[in-house]
């Protein structure tokens, strides 16, 4: 689904890149974000729910081809494990993981003058490489990778001489990872998908 997802994107930059003439840029900056968890629900009248709730805080590097941003970072992703039982409240332990993230962007820009403002949408996949669970390191972090589909927009401020600042908000959906369909079929649960707001702000320069 990944490899599909980014041929589809590089097949619509090219499509853009032969009906318009692009410029090419690169840069980087930091992200910020937000996942809202995702999980599992057990079935029944009083379903308990297993939910992931993290922040997320990295920095990343982009190439970009006026219709289309490719990046890659690394994030760093402090969360919880957290446990609900309807009518027994909550509880919940530390579930830490640090993870590489690939991301590819469709986006068409509009020219203000010294500001340029453009949707976008794209898909982004973050690849786990380790994960602490209660400060103890957890086998198959792997596991934990999974797909997003991201959707929002930014803007571009010019600095002259080249440089430009941008600004990124998006909103993304979540597939279930490998560690969420496994525990959903042995346990015959039902899987939630995450969803979360990511924020990137970067400096660029154009070539």
């Amino acid at each position: 689904m990944l490899k599909k997802g980014l041929l589809v994107l590089i097949l619509a930059a090219l499509v853009a890149g032969g009906a318009f003439a692009f410029d090419m840029s690169a840069g980087g900056g930091a992200v910020l974000g937000y996942n809202f968890g995702g999980g599992l629900e057990e079935k029944g009248i009083l379903p308990e729910r297993t939910e992931f709730p993290s922040f997320s805080i990295g920095a990343f590097g982009f190439i970009d081809l006026t219709y289309i941003e490719a990046s890659v970072g690394f994030l760093y992703n402090p969360g919880d494990m957290k446990v609900t039982i309807p009518g027994f409240g909550s509880a919940s332990v530390d579930f830490n993981t640090t993870s590489l993230f690939f991301s590819l962007l469709g986006k068409y820009p509009i020219d203000l003058g010294f500001l340029t403002v453009f949707p976008a949408a794209g898909i982004e996949y973050q690849l786990v490489l380790s994960a602490k669970m209660a400060g103890i390191n957890a086998n198959d972090a792997g596991d934990l990778s999974a797909l997003w589909f991201r959707l929002g927009g930014g803007l571009d401020f010019s600095l002259g001489g080249g440089m430009y600042i941008r600004g990124t908000a998006l909103y993304g959906l979540r597939l279930n990872n490998k560690f969420e369909k496994d525990i959903a079929q042995l346990f015959d649960e039902n899987r939630k998908m995450g969803h979360g707001i990511q924020i990137r702000a970067a400096i660029g320069f154009n070539f």
